[in-house]
């Protein structure tokens, strides 16, 4: 696909809406409590990772190189996984639908939205670029300004430590496009479930009815191995 589906689009906002009555409604049949679920691996997570300092990279990654094709792997037809092209930007928007994501922070919630509508009508990134430096809303037309002047993506020491990026590959710019939005992907995930998760112990303690309590041990620990998978996840890309 070349650029954003209408349907895409148009779906965006009701999957966010429906992200927290999906999680009230979901019929869960296990029964441990959050402290034996089974732990995230040893991966080391800084302060760097925060999940505003992620949102953000993920909003810079669309405004610089959405319209950029990157290789992904993801399930054909009939649920095998491919190596297929397609746009940085689709890869994001299809990954953040299926699973109900949105942003924490409003203004890159705001932008997120905001994309999906100039990308469909914009022939490339510098059309992209063009809308947001001169969009009509100030607070959205500042973030741009203050974002889009740099032309090479920069890889964090930490990133480079961590993933073991330093390497031959290094200076190919679409390895280095690949693994920065996949791992920048992953980690948005794996903040989004600790605040979540944050917010479910937050109301454990204030003692609720055994039913209430039920189900919220049972959400956590549902989130708990969730973080565990995407947490191996990662260590997968510290092997490659």
């Amino acid at each position: 696909e070349k650029f954003l589906t209408a349907e895409l689009r148009k779906n965006i906002v009701k999957n966010i809406k429906d992200i927290a009555k999906k999680e009230s409604d979901q019929d869960i049949n296990i029964h441990t409590k959050p402290e034996e679920n089974v732990s995230s691996n040893d991966t080391t997570i800084t302060d760097t990772d925060s999940l505003a300092s992620i949102e953000e990279k993920i909003i810079l990654l669309l405004l610089n190189y959405g319209a950029y094709e990157i290789d992904a792997e993801i399930p054909d037809e009939n649920g095998n996984i491919i190596c297929q092209s397609i746009r940085l930007d689709q890869y994001i928007f299809n990954d953040f639908t299926e699973e109900g994501l949105s942003f924490q922070q409003p203004l890159f919630q705001k932008i997120f939205e905001e994309y999906a509508v100039i990308a469909e009508k914009s022939s490339d990134q510098d059309d992209i670029k063009k809308a947001f430096v001169n969009h009509e809303d100030a607070e959205i037309q500042q973030f741009a300004l203050e974002h889009l002047m740099k032309e090479e993506i920069e890889i964090s020491p930490e990133w480079q430590r961590r993933f073991e990026v330093s390497t031959d590959h290094v200076n190919n710019s679409n390895y280095k496009l690949n693994e920065e939005v996949y791992k920048s992907v992953l980690m948005f995930k794996y903040r989004f479930i600790e605040q979540f998760l944050d917010f479910l112990m937050s109301e454990i303690k204030k003692n609720p009815a055994e039913n209430i309590l039920d189900n919220l041990l049972k959400k956590c620990d549902i989130l708990n191995k969730r973080k565990a998978e995407l947490g191996k996840l990662m260590d997968m890309v510290i092997a490659k």
